[in-house]
């Protein structure tokens, strides 16, 4: 596999160049120490608790009351290329989500390479069911991010038994081939067979699916997420302005992107 524009390039130049976002993204550190920031205050303005849904520090989920009326249950994912950061670091994100429903909730799991790719999904599953147990009544929607998009997505589709209103999935990776040639690979170590298996090919999916990318994102992410929606006949939306990192802020403030909080707002009908 090479550049389309640059025989010379190699596979891991190539996808370096679409994916590591600390050198494609001169803000990229500020980034992730704003959102620990904003999402440091978080926790005691919502009132988290915390739900258990495994054995290891990293299985829970947490939950806090949301401003809505309905049955919609927003669930954060955070991303991470499967083997970084916090959903504790991604709480920012819930306030922007609390108007959905009487209930939000934000997910952690285990990283890779410490757990294999199907304990991460495993892992999803587990903190959905834990939901589910809590809010009996409740329609759970998935609001993924990056890693988190593609977690997201990877368990709407093995989670037949919960009731699931739809995925939001933003800035993913569903074709798992390009990860192997690049960075990411050096940490997490994908399998051929975790490859096959958890590519996430186009389909018509179950429940609705709502892609979403920033204007600023790489090709290969609007690659990703625009092969994911026609084959899916699901749409995708495009964040004006927004790269990798803060498209995060669409999620968190509403009022930045009105079509967006339209289209995710649809999901409460």
């Amino acid at each position: 596999m090479q550049s389309d524009t640059d025989p010379d390039v190699t596979p891991q130049e190539y996808f370096d160049a679409q994916m590591r976002f600390s050198a494609i993204l001169p803000d990229f550190e500020e980034c992730l120490t704003a959102m620990a920031r904003r999402s440091s205050g978080v926790a005691p303005v919502l009132g988290l608790t915390r739900l258990s849904s495994g054995t290891d520090p990293r299985q829970w989920v947490e939950i806090a009351k949301g401003t809505g009326a309905g049955r919609l249950l927003p669930v954060m994912i955070h991303g991470g290329y499967w083997r970084a950061l916090r959903a504790e670091d991604h709480r920012f994100v819930l306030p922007g989500l609390a108007h959905l429903g009487r209930t939000i909730a934000n997910l952690e799991y285990r990283l890779m390479p410490g757990t294999r790719m199907a304990g991460l999904v495993d892992d999803v599953r587990a903190g959905l069911a834990a939901l589910a147990s809590h809010r009996p009544d409740a329609r759970i929607l998935l609001v993924g991010h990056s890693a988190g998009a593609h977690l997201a997505l990877a368990a709407a589709r093995a989670a037949e038994h919960l009731p699931l209103a739809g995925v939001v999935a933003v800035s993913g990776v569903y074709d798992l081939a390009p990860v192997t040639h690049s960075f990411v690979q050096d940490a997490i170590a994908l399998s051929a067979d975790e490859v096959a298996e958890f590519t996430l090919p186009p389909q018509r999916d179950a429940v609705p699916v709502l892609y979403v990318t920033g204007t600023d994102e790489t090709a290969e992410f609007q690659r990703q997420s625009a092969m994911m929606a026609a084959g899916g006949k699901a749409p995708w939306h495009r964040v004006p302005g927004a790269h990798h990192m803060n498209v995060l802020d669409s999620l968190a403030d509403p009022t930045r992107d009105g079509q967006l909080a339209n289209r995710i707002a649809a999901f409460c009908g």
